[in-house]
């Protein structure tokens, strides 16, 4: 895939205290003007620049977990990077590997609202006043303090 179709479909997310977010364009980290990436590449890149808003606005918060995928799941890194493209343009949501956190199991990757919440409920009325059942939304703690073991609520 080429700069000109990747431009569009990767967004930084500045996640402000009153958890609305603003959309930045890529920065210096995007990859040059006819360099084209593959899937896993583009995946890891998506992680790269989620980094630092999570980092910097998510951790020791309630998140939405809109989607997961085993990293060596059936699932294609393709199909992972079409449903993360729609849950940005949806919820300018941010995909994280979960091995980058001590709240889950290793080797997902997670795609979360940046909605930040001091409390699971906070998030699970998130998830509802959007629609999505506790199928498709629930609440995750982020955290790399591994001795907080609540970290979901569904």
């Amino acid at each position: 895939m080429g700069m000109s179709d990747r431009e569009h479909d990767i967004i930084m997310w500045d996640c402000r205290s009153d958890g609305t977010t603003s959309g930045v364009s890529p920065t210096s980290s995007a990859l040059p003007q006819g360099q084209s990436t593959s899937d896993d590449q583009a995946l890891e890149l998506l992680r790269a620049e989620a980094r630092p808003p999570i980092e910097a606005q998510l951790i020791d918060k309630w998140v939405p977990q809109i989607g997961s995928y085993e990293v060596t799941g059936d699932t294609s890194d393709k199909d992972i990077l079409s449903s993360q493209r729609t849950q940005q343009t949806q919820f300018q949501a941010l995909l994280l590997m979960t091995d980058d956190y001590t709240t889950a199991t290793p080797g997902y990757w997670v795609s979360i609202a940046p909605v930040p919440s001091e409390s699971a409920d906070g998030v699970l009325a998130w998830c509802a006043d959007q629609n999505l059942d506790l199928d498709h939304c629930f609440a995750r703690f982020i955290t790399h303090d591994p001795a907080v073991t609540d970290i979901s609520k569904h």
